[in-house]
């Protein structure tokens, strides 16, 4: 009986195990769903002057008579110069700017006045300054008020109008002004302007122009550009840092006079104060070339090449060039010689060409400022013979044309003056007026 309870239970444990046997395998796990990465989004533009981004017009109503100040002042990002418009022209004067259609303005910055301050004073409180302004949108036929916004008079640095709008043709009209400490300086001035947002692809291409955007680009006039002369420790020093020659290469004929000899000198009274030496500092054709040292107060300032022997015992004593000093209201005409060429054929006569220069300086603020050569004259001189004009036979026959030199108001005037012989043409074609201009 026990046995075959034993035998039963086997039976029904085999059944089982294989009942456990038969069953399904477990489902497989389900893979995980697949990462999606999704892109940062791109920065946002960053903003920029747009005036120096993209293309782009800015125009002035109007431009100050004085050729130091240019409408330029206005964009070339520099808080020392400053853009003034006609004397008279202050409410209703403008500023006008154009940027593509595809740009977008956020801001346009400006300051309210002239900020610097130069030898007179404080510029910014001497002038006018902007206290508001109109913002306008342009088109063909009309000017559509924007915005109108009041500025900080006190504030001299640059102010932020905040502006969104797309690229187009806009208008900054000025609506009141204050003047400042000096009254009778009646001209709108601001030192810097700027269109600030986001700039579509394109080359920066900055066109200027005065009266309107679709008017001709400006064109600055020419102008007597005096600039600083250049100075030196000593005339030893000058010849040193300059590496001046003591002779022509293949010259052999004459024996050159080394760089800083003292010169004669052209016989001429300068300026009182001004203590003068010429010297020697290359070789030319026959005679050195000169450089006059000129010592104002402390400084040592070096004029170049003034001419053959600095228009001293030369053959150009026989053409009779003009070495002047001339003192012309504030400023100061200096003419020289300067030696062009030299022939001498086997009739043993010579021919000497000569022109005439002329430097227009000033010593305003205590430093020395120049002009480059202007040329006023042109000598040709033809001799006979040897010895001196008058000895040993010598016959001269000397053409020139010169130019007669005035300056008032600040601009130079040159007029056709004395005709001996041909008439030079280039030498007329320098007649003019231009405005003086120091930097």
């Amino acid at each position: 009986m026990l046995g075959g309870m034993r035998r039963g239970v086997g039976v029904l444990l085999v059944l089982a195990a294989c009942k456990r046997a038969e069953q399904p395998p477990a489902p497989a796990v389900a893979p995980p769903p697949p990462t999606i990465v999704v892109d940062a989004a791109p920065p946002p533009p960053s903003e920029v002057d747009l005036l120096y981004a993209v293309p782009a017009v800015v125009a002035v109503s109007s431009l100050v008579a004085n050729p130091a100040i240019q409408p330029y002042d206005l964009v070339d990002q520099d808080l020392a110069t400053a853009w003034n418009s006609r004397t008279g022209d202050l409410a209703g004067a403008w500023i006008a700017f154009r940027v593509p259609a595809d740009a977008r303005i956020s801001a346009l910055k400006l300051t309210v006045g002239f900020t610097a301050t130069g030898p007179e004073g404080d510029y910014f409180t001497m002038n006018q300054r902007i206290k508001r302004v109109r913002i306008s949108k342009l088109d063909k036929t009309k000017a559509t008020p924007i915005t109108e916004v009041d500025l900080d008079i006190d504030n001299r640095n640059l102010q932020t109008i905040p502006f969104v709008q797309p690229g187009g043709d806009y208008r900054v009209e000025l609506v009141t002004l204050v003047p400042g400490s000096k009254p009778r300086w009646r001209e709108a001035a601001i030192s810097d302007f700027q269109v600030i947002g986001t700039a579509p692809s394109g080359a920066p291409n900055l066109t200027i122009k005065v009266g309107s955007l679709d008017g001709p680009e400006y064109e600055p006039p020419v102008v007597i550009d005096v600039q600083p002369v250049q100075s030196a420790a000593s005339i030893e020093q000058y010849c040193k840092d300059n590496a001046y020659k003591s002779f022509r290469p293949g010259k052999t004929d004459h024996t050159a006079p080394p760089c800083g000899q003292v010169a004669e000198g052209a016989p001429v009274a300068w300026p009182s104060g001004w203590s003068t030496t010429f010297f020697h500092t290359s070789w030319g054709e026959y005679d050195a070339d000169c450089t006059l040292a000129l010592r104002i107060g402390s400084s040592l300032y070096m004029l170049e090449n003034l001419g053959t022997s600095c228009g001293g015992a030369s053959v150009f004593k026989w053409c009779d060039g003009r070495h002047s000093v001339t003192q012309l209201g504030p400023w100061t005409a200096i003419t020289t010689m300067h030696y062009t060429s030299h022939d001498q054929n086997i009739f043993d006569s010579e021919t000497e060409g000569a022109d005439e220069q002329l430097r227009i300086c000033s010593t305003t603020g205590g430093d020395l400022a120049c002009s480059e050569p202007i040329t006023i004259g042109r000598l040709t001189c033809v001799g006979w013979g040897s010895g001196e004009p008058g000895a040993d036979g010598l016959e001269l026959k000397t053409t020139a044309t010169r130019l007669n030199v005035a300056i008032a108001n600040n601009t130079l005037t040159l007029t056709l003056g004395q005709v001996d012989g041909p008439l030079d043409p280039d030498i007329k074609a320098g007649a003019g007026r231009w405005p003086i201009v120091r930097r």
